[in-house]
């Protein structure tokens, strides 16, 4: 069995709080095989890279200070893909097709996969991520498309669009919904 302590941002972010961290994980070294720091405090599905550049910069000190310690296996849980929950919308906006309900409900906060600037952007994200040097990438569980802010997405015209393309059908959201419940 594998035991991996996961460490939420405040603990490593701030000078202080790391070190007394470091004292922790020191006196306790033989609890754990590996160390996982979340690379998130918010559900938001679009941070901008902005930010996730400055916390990569932490991050990146982090894992090479933890490696130098002599911690065998030091990785990433990529908290938010796609957004867990509609939070900090206020804050960071709706930059993306959000994700679409069956009901035809769109999340605040959850993002298509499938829009072109989403990709985009994930794709810089997790290079952003992957160049701090972790031994591995933990995938959250907001890659789902369900309860990402609405239910059982995504219905949103692009995808409703590659749907009809696949299937040689016409359907639109209503008609979709209806079939499946039929």
């Amino acid at each position: 069995m594998k035991i991996a302590q996961r460490i939420g941002v405040p603990l490593y972010y701030d000078e202080q709080e790391y070190r007394q961290l470091v004292a922790f994980l020191e006196a306790h070294r033989g609890c754990f095989d590996e160390l996982t720091l979340f690379t998130s405090f918010s559900a938001h599905g679009a941070i901008p890279l902005a930010h996730i550049r400055t916390q990569a910069d932490v991050i990146r000190r982090r894992i090479a200070d933890l490696k130098q310690r002599g911690f065998a296996s030091v990785g990433l849980n990529v908290q938010v893909t796609l957004g867990h929950i509609n939070e900090d919308y206020d804050t960071y906006g709706q930059p993306f097709q959000p994700i679409v309900g069956f009901q035809g409900d769109s999340a605040l906060s959850c993002f298509c996969p499938e829009s072109p600037e989403m990709k985009e952007y994930l794709k810089k994200k997790y290079t952003i991520f992957a160049e701090t040097d972790p031994d591995f990438l933990w995938l959250d569980d907001d890659i789902k498309f369900f309860w990402n802010g609405v239910k059982f997405g995504c219905f949103c015209p692009n995808c409703m669009q590659r749907f009809n393309k696949r299937m040689g059908t016409a359907h639109t959201r209503e008609s979709l919904v209806a079939a499946m419940e039929a």
